[in-house]
């Protein structure tokens, strides 16, 4: 009743409304998860109302009070949630008191477990591919903490052909990042970019899907990663970009070539073809405003789909045949086109993104690559070409602060 009673004195007296709690089982527990220091008094040290109130004035979440040793012994939790990491050695569990020593008293303050959990390192809230292929879900994440959160997402890669190994690879997702205001109770609308499907000489492999980050009914998403084009023959996919706009399809001076879409639009196919039926084109990566289209020649892949669509990749030539041209990865990839049993050569699809990557009308004609997206509301926009070398894209999420600068 004792310590009980200067549990109120202590409310009213010297915590400034703080309160602590004494506790039974004279010991605490503060795991290595947290920064921590110890702080030990011993030139003031006279009762547990001058320890409580010199731990309230240094912020700390626990006091042990020794009547033996005539110390004072504070736990201060050190403030990582703003990326800054506290001192070397700080990471270590620590046992306050011991429950076999009367010569002690443990008291912890009542926001002990809020100071833990508010002042605790900052970690990613990593996103996935929900599945491989053209098909995957749409992930929702509910912000909980209004605040400034950074972030990040990488795009798919592109299919591979046979010939991979040869030295020629299929185009790599790009990387983007930003800085973004978030009210508690937003809903993020999350995709991660899948790759497209790899496939068999000499047909078209599928493109990678864009990785996006949208609230429902905004104009604009948050972020985008474009994701890469495809392979088709020997002839190499093109990266997810690291601008707005998709990539053409390799070689984007050829006129087989299609282009990349342009302000959030779908990719197109080649303006011109090649007549002798033994050739089909990949279909173009979709863009955050619309699906893409099909050429409608010669058995071709068809377009990556959009927002209304699901964020499916495109869907290959429904042909029976032995070697089928790949599906467009989930993310708004083109599907390749092509099918060998047909002697249907392909081109390989492009990548979804902001725009969408471009699609070739020939044999030997790469998929374009995706475009990437940043927001302006929170700065720090980064985007780089071809950063994902894994094959399936990612979103991380972290929150860095009250309010972005």
């Amino acid at each position: 009743m004792h310590y009980q009673l200067i549990a109120i004195l202590l409310l009213a007296a010297v915590t400034n409304g703080r309160e602590f709690e004494l506790l039974n089982s004279r010991s605490i527990v503060i795991d290595d998860s947290v920064s921590s220091n110890l702080l030990n008094e011993t030139s003031f040290f006279r009762s547990d109302v001058e320890c409580l109130s010199w731990c309230n004035l240094k912020l700390c979440v626990a006091v042990v009070v020794n009547d033996t040793s005539k110390v004072c012994q504070m736990a201060v939790i050190n403030d990582e949630s703003t990326g800054q990491p506290g001192p070397n050695g700080s990471h270590v569990t620590r046992q306050l008191g011991s429950p076999n020593d009367f010569a002690v008293r443990v008291w912890k303050a009542e926001d002990f477990e809020a100071q833990l959990k508010s002042k605790a390192p900052i970690s990613d809230v990593v996103f996935k591919n929900s599945s491989t292929g053209r098909s995957g879900l749409v992930q929702n994440y509910t912000i909980n903490s209004t605040g400034c959160y950074r972030i990040q997402a990488y795009g798919a890669a592109g299919g591979s052909t046979t010939v991979v190994n040869l030295g020629v690879r299929p185009g790599y997702g790009a990387y983007a990042a930003v800085n973004y205001n978030l009210t508690a109770g937003a809903v993020l609308k999350i995709v991660v970019g899948q790759a497209g499907e790899n496939v068999s000489f000499p047909v078209g492999a599928g493109g990678g899907g864009g990785s996006f980050v949208y609230i429902d009914g905004d104009t604009y998403p948050i972020l985008v990663a474009g994701g890469g084009g495809a392979m088709s023959g020997f002839t190499p996919g093109m990266d997810g970009n690291n601008a707005t706009s998709g990539t053409s399809a390799y070689n984007s001076a050829d006129t087989y070539s299609g282009a990349g879409g342009t302000n959030g639009a779908a990719g197109s196919f080649g303006s011109q073809f090649v007549t002798n039926m033994t050739v089909s084109c990949g279909g173009p990566g979709a863009g955050w405003n619309g699906a893409a289209n099909k050429c409608g020649y010669n058995k071709p892949g068809g377009g990556g789909l959009s927002r209304s669509g699901g964020w499916l990749g495109g869907l290959r030539n429904p042909i029976s045949c032995s070697n089928v041209a790949g599906n467009g990865g989930f993310g708004g990839g083109g599907a390749g086109g092509g099918c060998a049993a047909s002697n249907k050569f392909g081109a390989g699809g492009g990548g979804g993104g902001y725009s969408g990557g471009g699609a070739g009308s020939k044999s030997n004609s790469g998929g374009g690559g995706g475009g990437s997206y940043c927001s302006s509301g929170g700065g720090g926009c980064v985007m780089v070409a071809g950063a994902n070398a894994e094959r399936h894209g990612r979103v991380l999420l972290r929150r860095m602060g009250d309010t972005c600068a």
